[in-house]
């Protein structure tokens, strides 16, 4: 009988391993040169990257590259033993194949061209400075050291310039998109679905494993592939357990969630969400975490495990979830409002609109790489015949005409975004039709349907300005798309936050599908069919807002219960009654007659103004319009020289006498002068609820 010898299930694990193994081919290179030349170019590979980026997988590769080269390998697990010196000395002697040895490092030295691999080296940091300053240095000359670890070498190894030229330190991302792909063909998953794998991985190769193995059980089906980790609790689960380190308190748990949440984090977020004494520490451990990267403006997740963190949240805390999301924004919104300066401030608002990239209608617009939200540049004279090109070949020559009047007009008007080469991708002409003459307006079919629908729906009042959207062009052939909602996007909350007084905000698209209308949905714009005009036999779609129905403040309210899942419906922007300043002054004054009289404040005209409405969503209208005129009377008692206006609105509204007489006494006053008090009382309350509604609610809450 003859027996036939089988590979090990150990060789056939290794065998199927590297079968499977895809990319890291420059890794790979660099050590088979080191291990080939008389004089290697480094000493110590440090590789270091996030839990499941693939560095064992790629030791595995090392060890078999190495010893298919006659180097001869040893390699130590971190994980498997004791971390002490003692206990790397024992693993070094074990994996020399020489069981206890007294001078593991001096049997190194007699074996040909050794390869030391040290896997997990995270956990050795304890001893680093025995490992880096003792261990190493007495390795035989011409040993080969490959260490791996989640983090980045500690400073000692960077600091050192001797170590300058002995280290080299390999940084592991997520594989690039073809090389996921062609993990996937080995895999032989379904070129279908492949794509979306590599989108919903990042292309990181422990989540494309396990993606690949949740879709195999199930026999691949075509609608396999989930839209969120969420969807899938068991991978999202061993990510969690496998990518996130360890998580020591409560307080760590929230700084990670604002860390996933925000584009990136400062010590000034971290003391808003938690206040000044929960915050104490936590930037400073966000910073050692593997998977977490410092940009110029604060740290960063990697994608994946920014998804993974996001995803666990809602999962296991929705109203934690929605709770946090509500004060990053509103931090960020502040940070808008205390910017002056023009990038910092388009900067802050790419941050604003970070936060809703998970709303499902907008995270097919918004697929911004690693979060690098575009700038918006001006137009400059040599992107003028760019423009105008590209608005011919998609819009046609009248449009094309009607840019070219508008950027002689309105220069100032125009924000592009530009492409890596510079070129512009996207602009849009954000015109400003209540400076316009008479012939201007008239000369363009757009903004003269835009201007004629405003003077009807509601006339702007002295000083409150009308926009229009012209222009708005995109390099995707259809829809609007991430250039244009971005630009779109940025412009609108640039243009609220600075508290300009608003009217109409109208804008004009050439694609009224079903999309577009979501969108300017969702951004509650509603569609204004009488406004629509035609330009080169095109029909050109128009949504308008009107902020004085529904101003910044109740609009950031508004769609950040959207963002959170709330429903996309009409907040009653459109249509509604915008009173005059003459017609306000007398509501102001007949609500104030009406103080304590319910029933007359219901058909009061201010129930419609924007601070009242914000207020209503707490409570019945009347209590609101009654809580705004006792805030307005409240702040007369700011300024001392109108401390008596406060008190005879007191007298007069807020606790009236009987009669104007018994008044007048109770403050000493003659009834002729109580009574030009009074009116000017009333004037000064009015004068600061007309400019609450253009600039807001400034009032305490009462």
């Amino acid at each position: 009988m003859v027996l036939m010898r089988t590979e090990s299930l150990s060789d056939q694990l290794r065998r199927a391993r590297r079968r499977r193994f895809t990319g890291r081919r420059t890794e790979i290179d660099e050590l088979r040169a080191a291990l080939t030349v008389e004089a290697p170019p480094f000493s110590v590979m440090f590789v270091h990257g996030p839990g499941g980026i693939g560095k064992t997988s790629l030791l595995d590769v090392f060890c078999d590259e190495a010893t298919g080269l006659g180097a001869t390998v040893a390699r130590i697990d971190a994980c498997r033993i004791t971390p002490t010196p003692s206990g790397v000395l024992a693993a070094l002697s074990t994996a020399l194949g020489a069981g206890d040895l007294d001078d593991p490092i001096a049997a190194l030295s007699q074996v040909p061209r050794p390869l030391l691999l040290v896997d997990g080296y995270e956990l050795l940091e304890g001893i680093d400075p025995w490992f880096r300053e003792q261990f190493l240095t007495s390795l035989p000359s011409g040993a080969l050291v490959v260490v791996a670890g989640r983090r980045r070498p500690v400073a000692p190894w960077l600091a050192d310039p001797a170590w300058r030229d002995l280290l080299h330190v390999v940084r592991l991302d997520n594989l690039p998109a073809q090389d996921a792909l062609d993990y996937l063909v080995v895999e032989d998953v379904p070129a279908a679905l492949r794509e979306r794998l590599v989108a919903l991985s990042h292309g990181h190769p422990f989540t494309l494993s396990l993606l690949v193995d949740s879709l195999y059980r199930r026999g691949y089906p075509a609608d396999a592939v989930p839209r969120r980790l969420e969807d899938v609790p068991v991978v999202l689960n061993a990510l969690l357990s496998h990518v996130i380190d360890a998580v020591p308190s409560p307080a760590h748990q929230i700084a990670l969630d604002v860390a996933a949440h925000a584009r990136s984090t400062t010590e000034d977020l971290l003391r808003s969400v938690l206040g000044p004494d929960g915050s104490s520490g936590l930037f400073g451990w966000l910073r050692t975490l593997s998977f977490m990267e410092e940009g110029p403006f604060g740290l960063y997740p990697s994608a994946l495990a920014r998804d993974v963190l996001d995803a666990d949240q809602r999962w296991r805390d929705g109203d934690g979830y929605a709770d946090l999301h509500r004060r990053v924004r509103r931090y960020l919104v502040d940070n808008v409002r205390r910017t002056a300066d023009e990038r910092a401030t388009q900067r802050r608002i790419a941050d604003a609109i970070f936060v809703a990239r998970s709303h499902p209608l907008l995270a097919s617009t918004m697929r911004w790489p690693d979060g690098r939200i575009p700038y918006l540049d001006a137009v400059q004279p040599h992107d003028r015949p760019v423009l105008l090109a590209m608005t011919e070949e998609r819009h046609g020559p009248q449009q094309a005409a009607m840019l070219d009047h508008w950027l002689e007009r309105q220069p100032g008007a125009f924000k592009v975004i530009r492409g890596e080469d510079g070129e512009p991708r996207s602009f849009g002409g954000f015109l400003a039709l209540h400076e316009c003459s008479a012939g201007d307006i008239a000369a363009d079919p757009g903004a003269r349907s835009m201007w004629e629908f405003a003077q009807r729906a509601g006339p702007p009042r002295p000083g409150e300005a009308v926009m229009a959207w012209r222009f708005l062009l995109d390099d995707s052939p259809t829809g609007l798309s991430t250039l244009g909602f971005t630009l779109a996007a940025m412009a609108r909350v640039e243009a609220g936050l600075s508290r300009s007084r608003w009217s109409w905000d109208l804008v004009g698209v050439s694609d009224s599908k079903p999309m577009c209308r979501s969108i300017m949905d969702y951004l509650d714009f509603s569609r204004v069919p009488a406004a629509d005009y035609d330009i080169d036999a095109r029909t050109f779609a128009v949504y308008a807002h009107d902020w004085r129905v529904v101003g910044i403040d109740e609009w950031l309210e508004l769609t950040t219960a959207r963002e959170l899942g709330g429903p996309v419906e009409p907040s009653g922007a459109l249509p509604g009654h915008v009173l005059s300043e003459a017609d306000f002054a007398a509501a102001v004054r007949d609500a104030l007659r009406d103080l304590h009289l319910t029933g007359r404040l219901a058909l009061n005209p201010l129930l419609r103004s924007p601070v009242v409405r914000m207020r209503s969503r707490t409570q019945p209208p009347e209590a609101a319009l009654r809580e705004v005129l006792l805030a307005a009377v409240e702040m007369l008692r700011e300024d001392p020289r109108k401390l008596v206006l406060h008190q005879v609105a007191v007298r007069a509204f807020v606790q009236p006498d009987p009669t104007q007489e018994q008044a007048a006494a109770a403050l000493k006053l003659p009834l002729s002068t109580y009574r030009r008090h009074r009116d000017r009382a009333v004037q000064r309350i009015t004068e600061l609820l007309w400019q609450q509604e253009f600039d807001g609610d400034p009032t305490p809450q009462t």
